[in-house]
């Protein structure tokens, strides 16, 4: 049996539109909504092989790719869209019409996975409060500008765009990630300077002097820094 979906939810939804997603495209949505969805039980499933203190990163994983899941079956189904006058019309037969279908769904499904995506990996990385704070609302002005251009038919969509385009550098430049800390390079340096626990060898690997006179002995001054409040709730 084909997708007869489009026989259930048609191209009326307020306006008609006449430039849309296909049958094929319709199969795509739902192979992604499947993969998503056993994803999400194969996350869950692993979680509860780890101590409740220690599955947060699991929960956010699976919420992750659950949003996805129901955004992804919402397209697949057809729903979710509106229709928006384009700005072009163009010649080619696939793309022709005025009327573009846009999945709102999709946005709503960006304006919660990302703050989780951006927590999962700045709290991998033990970065502190204020720059994941920093970082989620970047993250979500990126998002809610792209809705607002998506849905607006005249040229000032791109001005929203560019805002959105502006949020997301903030996202990406260095200046957000340049006070991460270093913990497992710090933990290596601190352990090769530490001095050796075997009897009658000085910290350079040579014997100890018959005399019973220890070599002077250059300790490290690096201190392994403290976790931030946040690592501690993946530990």
């Amino acid at each position: 049996m084909g997708n007869d979906v489009f026989r259930h939810n048609g191209f009326t939804n307020t306006v008609t539109t006449n430039n849309h997603i296909t049958a094929a495209g319709s199969d795509w949505y739902w192979t992604v909504c499947s993969v998503m969805t056993v994803s999400t039980l194969a996350l869950m499933a692993l979680s509860f092989f780890k101590q409740r203190s220690q599955r947060l990163l699991y929960y956010i994983a699976a919420g992750l790719t659950l949003i996805p899941a129901i955004s992804y079956f919402c397209m697949g189904s057809n729903l979710g869209w509106t229709a928006i006058l384009v700005e072009w019309v163009r010649s080619d037969a696939n793309v022709h019409g005025d009327m573009r279908q846009i999945f709102y769904v999709r946005y709503i499904d960006y304006f919660i996975t990302v703050p989780l995506l951006f927590t999962l990996l700045l709290l991998s990385c033990g970065l502190p409060t204020s720059t994941l704070l920093y970082t989620l609302l970047m993250g979500e002005v990126w998002v809610i500008m792209a809705l607002v251009g998506a849905l607006v038919h005249s040229e000032y969509k791109w001005g929203f765009f560019t805002f959105g385009t502006v949020a997301l550098l903030f996202v990406a430049s260095p200046s957000s990630m340049r006070d991460a800390p270093m913990p497992v390079l710090l933990d290596k340096i601190s352990s090769a300077s530490t001095p050796s626990a075997l009897p009658g060898l000085s910290p350079c690997g040579s014997s100890t002097p018959s005399s019973g006179v220890s070599p002077r002995v250059v300790t490290s001054s690096l201190r392994t820094p403290r976790p931030s409040p946040m690592v501690s709730w993946i530990s």
